[in-house]
């Protein structure tokens, strides 16, 4: 799988490969580097920055858990290990991480992990998950409300979708 963000002219993605891993690249793909590899991931299926930490947080599919570490790879830590069943995707914001699994939006203390809380219940096959807010798109609109919207994977069509009756709005 490719997910890739950027920070500082950085891109950032997951490999599922053997062995999983997270890599980076500058933006003309020279100076690629392995971060994380090995014991810390299987399937990882999702990768996010917190830009105002600079850290990067991953969910794992198979050891389910959440997990970050600084942008060069190191400092490892484990923040969510209970509760994972099927998570498809994660994004971070000020004090908080949020997650997607199964059919549920979650949200919990970035830091600690605690304080789990469900945000949406029963969402129609939810598979991604982004927050738009001028802190995390600075030359962005001009409208300061924060919000998710829902990506949705047609598997019928195998087609990417954006459905307005699956778009949430979720006041932070």
């Amino acid at each position: 799988a490719f997910f890739s963000i950027s920070l500082n002219r950085l891109l950032y993605w997951t490999d599922w490969g053997d062995p999983a891993k997270i890599e980076r690249a500058s933006m003309d793909g020279s100076e690629r580097k392995v971060l994380i590899s090995g014991n810390h991931m299987e399937w990882p299926v999702d990768l996010a920055i917190d830009y105002t930490t600079r850290k990067l947080y991953w969910i794992d599919a198979k050891l389910k858990v959440i997990k970050h570490c600084d942008t060069d790879g190191s400092n490892v830590r484990e923040v969510v290990n209970q509760g994972i069943i099927d998570p498809s995707g994660i994004t971070v914001f000020e004090d908080h991480m949020y997650w997607i699994d199964q059919k549920a939006i979650y949200k919990a203390n970035k830091f600690t992990g605690k304080n789990v809380t469900v945000l949406v219940n029963e969402a129609f096959s939810p598979r991604d998950l982004h927050i738009y807010h001028p802190q995390r798109q600075p030359e962005g609109t001009q409208n300061k409300r924060t919000f998710f919207v829902l990506s949705c994977v047609n598997r019928a069509a195998k087609t990417r979708s954006r459905l307005s009756n699956l778009k949430h709005v979720v006041d932070l």
